[in-house]
């Protein structure tokens, strides 16, 4: 197969396929973003729940 036989498509497909590409890969990392964002939110929620209930429970000794 030489280089004369293989047909190329219009060059708009190719740069709608990079072009969709980086988009697909901007929302993946703007949703692992938020995902690391929720995580972390209730993580610190939790160790301070657990520490004020630490507190309480040395006052009461």
């Amino acid at each position: 197969m030489t280089g004369e036989e293989m047909t190329v498509g219009p060059a708009g497909t190719k740069v709608h396929r990079l072009l969709y590409f980086f988009g697909v890969g901007f929302v993946c990392r703007t949703a692992v973003d938020k995902w690391r964002e929720l995580i972390g939110s209730h993580c610190r929620r939790n160790s301070k729940r657990a520490i004020h209930g630490l507190m309480i429970t040395r006052q009461l000794q």
